[in-house]
C-alpha cells in the first residue's frame, strides 16, 4: 500500500482546492488535507500545530499574504525544513519560475494548474525517496 501524506493546500481558489482534494483522495495520497486561503492562515497553523505537514501545495497569487511572502517566511524556519513544497500556479511567466528557483532545494517542484494524476504519482515517488 502506498504511503499517504499529511498535506496542506494554500490557495484562494475554491474550484482548484475542490479539484485537488478530489484528485488526492482518488489517488489515496493524503491521510489528512488542510486548506488555507492565504499564507497568513497557513503560518498561524504551522506555528501552533505539533503535527506538521509532509507536503504543501502553494499558490503564488493570493490576497492578504501571497505565496512569495509565505516562502520568504518559510525558508527562515529550520524546523520546517523537512516539508516538501510544491508551487502550484497558472502563471506561465518565466520570471515566476526563475524566482522560484532562487529558493533552491526548499521548493521541490513548480506545477502548472490544473494538476493531473501523473504529477501526483511523481510527487509520491519524489517524497518517498
Amino acid at each position: 500500500m502506498p504511503k499517504t501524506f499529511h498535506t496542506y493546500i494554500i490557495d484562494d481558489d475554491p474550484v482548484f482546492i475542490f479539484g485537488l482534494k478530489f484528485l488526492l483522495n482518488m489517488e489515496n495520497f493524503a491521510q489528512q488535507i488542510k486548506t488555507f486561503a492565504n499564507g497568513e492562515e497557513a503560518i498561524a497553523e504551522l506555528q501552533k500545530n505539533k503535527k506538521l505537514p509532509e507536503i504543501i501545495f502553494l499558490d503564488l497569487n493570493m490576497p492578504v499574504m501571497d505565496g512569495w511572502e509565505f516562502l520568504d517566511w518559510f525558508v527562515l524556519q529550520e524546523k520546517l525544513a523537512p516539508i516538501a513544497i510544491y508551487v502550484t500556479s497558472s502563471s506561465i511567466d518565466p520570471r515566476d519560475l526563475d524566482r522560484v528557483k532562487k529558493y533552491g532545494a526548499k521548493i521541490r517542484g513548480y506545477l502548472y494548474k490544473p494538476l493531473h494524476k501523473e504529477q501526483i504519482d511523481n510527487i509520491r515517488k519524489d517524497v518517498e525517496e
